[in-house]
């Protein structure tokens, strides 16, 4: 696995999956939380991932697509657990995918 450093924080791909690992984790709970805890959880991660969208993508069309992601769980209602859970389960396969595949 190649190391491609972040423009915004420095991380490394290993650092990077392992915080993308917190996304899964994030959405496993995301049912159980209020909407305010999701709020809070939701908006962790929206931040995290607008400062790091550059070391996740390859390509330009490849960070359109994921911009588009983290805009749609932005967007979702913090009462609809489901689609949190569900746009949050679809950035993390995203990301992994996109951070252990070298190209």
């Amino acid at each position: 696995m190649s190391s491609r450093p972040t423009e915004s924080s420095g991380h490394d791909e290993p650092t990077l999956l392992e915080h993308v690992e917190h996304i899964r984790l994030a959405a496993a709970e995301v049912p159980d939380l209020s909407p305010e805890e999701r709020e809070t959880v939701v908006g962790r991660v929206v931040g995290f991932l607008r400062a790091n969208v550059e070391a996740t993508a390859r390509s330009d069309a490849e960070r359109d697509e994921v911009v588009a992601m983290i805009e749609e769980l932005a967007g979702t209602s913090r009462d609809d657990a489901q689609a949190l859970q569900a746009r949050l389960n679809a950035l993390h396969a995203r990301l992994v995918a996109e951070l252990r595949d070298d190209g």
